[in-house]
């Protein structure tokens, strides 16, 4: 048994500490007591299977984690971080994940049913195993493309599988092929351009 403690990032304000087995007991501990966590730097930590449903994290900074296997069901997450974290069936269900950033976040079978994902950023395409159409709500959200532009996705993006090696994604305004993003509009115009060339051609 050794000392933990929790700390926040902004201040490094101890927000709970005790004697634990762990880190992980120390922060299921705090979870259990509905202790505020709001502001909490747990990045780097290795959280897989962590319980903290019903907890408030909000601004937390979960980055480098991995949360493989943790249950963040009913959790206020707003505007937590999540940069480069393993989310693998991780439990988000019914949780408030508003203005989170999953940038460079890996996802697979990650339970988003319910949540409220307003304002969060994407940047992976892992991220396109996630089920959108069982939110609560995804007002606003993007996805960051590698040369840094945000395509809007502000709706269930349409994923189309078993054309290409890579699954074709078309969000609001922009359909994504391997690493390309184009404005919908214009490739419809160009595809349109191809077929006309095409028939052209036959005749």
């Amino acid at each position: 048994m050794n000392h933990f403690k929790i700390e926040s990032i902004d201040s490094n304000k101890t927000l709970y500490e005790g004697i634990f087995l762990n880190f992980k007991h120390c922060l299921e501990r705090a979870a259990l007591e509905k202790t505020d966590l709001s502001y909490a730097n747990l990045s780097y930590k290795n959280l897989s299977n962590v319980n903290m449903d019903d907890t408030r994290l909000d601004y937390a900074d979960f980055s480098n984690s991995n949360l493989t296997g943790a249950n963040l069901s009913e959790t206020r997450l707003y505007g937590a971080c999540f940069n480069n974290s393993a989310l693998y069936n991780t439990c988000m269900a019914h949780a408030n994940l508003q203005h989170c950033d999953f940038e460079d976040s890996s996802f697979g079978a990650t339970d988003i049913t319910g949540s409220n994902i307003s304002f969060c950023r994407f940047s992976t395409m892992s991220c396109f195993t996630l089920d959108f159409t069982n939110v609560s709500a995804m007002k606003e959200c993007s996805f960051k493309n590698l040369d840094g532009a945000l395509s809007p996705m502000s709706h269930p993006p349409i994923i189309i599988k078993g054309l290409r090696k890579t699954p074709i994604v078309i969000m609001d305004k922009h359909i994504k092929i391997n690493h390309e993003v184009t404005e919908t509009l214009h490739w419809l115009k160009q595809l349109r351009l191809k077929q006309l060339n095409t028939h052209l051609s036959r005749q």
